[in-house]
């Protein structure tokens, strides 16, 4: 019975919609390596005829699936703690605004 209130405890402040809003990035940058390689490659930044678009869709391509994994790997290793810590002392708002500047940069 302890366990389970540890357990209760530590989920306590976050809720489906937290957990949704995390997940959404790592979805759009799996959806988006699965376009055929000629959209992917439009969308990547080229250096010699560059156009506006690929200023902003360019940071969320990756070379293959190996690159993908890696960086999905990292980003589940760094946010989901995170955000569990920072769930916990109720400051959501405040970590959600670092999370987008993070995404943006």
């Amino acid at each position: 019975m302890l366990f389970k209130l540890k357990i209760k405890g530590l989920f306590e402040g976050i809720s489906i919609k937290d957990l949704l809003l995390l997940l959404i990035f790592p979805t759009i940058i799996t959806l988006l390596m699965l376009l055929p390689d000629s959209v992917r490659i439009s969308m990547m930044l080229n250096v010699k005829n560059p156009q506006w678009w690929q200023f902003f869709t360019s940071g969320f391509m990756h070379q293959d699936w190996a690159h993908l994994t890696n960086n999905l790997v990292w980003y589940f290793l760094l946010v989901f703690p995170l955000f569990f810590l920072i769930a916990t002392k109720t400051i959501k708002k405040k970590y959600y605004f670092q999370f987008f500047i993070f995404i943006i940069i």
